[in-house]
């Protein structure tokens, strides 16, 4: 426990040159290695006391609980630890204070650790605390993804089909879309549907389109709830024309706040489309829009 009195030391000789952040992770850090000896003495113990007694089942045992913890699981302690500094990071950067949690997640970060490394990549990609670079952003995105995080890969598919911190890559957006969909990342799933649907990166094809706008709208996302409908609604294309299942998916999205599944059925409403026709159902759609400065909802109230 030598490196926790060595940050000790250094408080002692310079208050200044210490945060309260670091002496708070140096003191549960230390708890943690004190709990994996204290374990590991009890076991060496044990298994003192059952040779004595010429239980070999039973001291065997014990040898084995005592070099688990002084190696293997000692990492479940440490991890543990990791945890407990991640959280704290996540507080900061939830209640602004960026600078603890830039901090706190580069600590991680240069550890390996995946979600601070994806963490670091968001602030980079919106300026939370250091200046916007999209290319720093995609440097920390590309370590956490390698290391398969599905919200990373969905961030690096972001970056390449925008050309946010990279040249513009549709088919490598794909790639990462794709890896990002596999693992069930709804985010990631709205992503490839929307290249399958665009036929960017990809042969267009609205039947795959339609089946990852589908996996991501029934774990919530309101975005692809909203893609389907309009799929299912507007488009066609050799998908069957479903008025009740675009209206299901809408008012999905629509109760979620979002403006153009909320225009979608003000739109079916005002046309009798699946629906008994309702000017006032439509009006009351259209508004909710409007008020979130949808300019073709507001269009549509002024020609009612």
């Amino acid at each position: 426990m030598n490196e926790y009195i060595e940050l000790v030391k250094k408080w002692l000789a310079d208050p200044r040159s210490t945060t309260q952040e670091e002496l708070n992770n140096n003191r549960d850090l230390a708890s943690l290695e004190m709990q994996v000896e204290e374990d590991a003495q009890t076991s060496a113990f044990m298994a003192a006391t059952f040779a004595v007694e010429g239980d070999t089942l039973k001291a065997a045992k014990y040898v084995d609980e005592y070099e688990n913890l002084t190696s293997g699981l000692r990492v479940k302690y440490e991890e543990g630890a990791t945890v407990s500094v991640y959280d704290k990071g996540m507080e900061a950067f939830q209640s602004g204070d960026y600078t603890v949690a830039l901090a706190t997640f580069t600590s991680l970060a240069d550890t390996g650790d995946a979600c601070a490394q994806l963490n670091l990549g968001i602030m980079h990609g919106y300026g939370q605390g250091v200046p916007k670079s999209f290319e720093t952003a995609v440097a920390w995105f590309q370590l956490a993804a390698d290391q398969g995080n599905a919200d990373a890969q969905f961030s690096l598919g972001v970056s390449y089909a925008y050309g946010e911190g990279v040249i513009q890559n549709d088919q490598t957006a794909v790639v990462w879309y794709t890896l990002a969909a596999e693992q069930g990342n709804a985010s990631g799933q709205h992503g490839l549907a929307l290249m399958y649907e665009t036929g960017k990166g990809v042969t267009q094809d609205n039947h795959a389109a339609e089946k990852w706008y589908y996996k991501a709208a029934v774990q919530g996302h309101g975005d692809a709830q909203y893609s389907l409908g309009h799929l299912i609604q507007a488009k066609g294309m050799g998908l069957q024309l479903n008025y009740d299942s675009a209206r299901y998916w809408y008012t999905l999205s629509a109760e979620q706040g979002f403006a153009s599944a909320q225009f979608g059925l003000g739109f079916m409403f005002a046309n009798g489309l699946g629906v008994p026709q309702s000017y006032e159902t439509a009006v009351k759609w259209f508004t909710l829009a409007a008020e979130q400065g949808l300019d073709v909802a507001q269009s549509a109230l002024e020609s009612m």
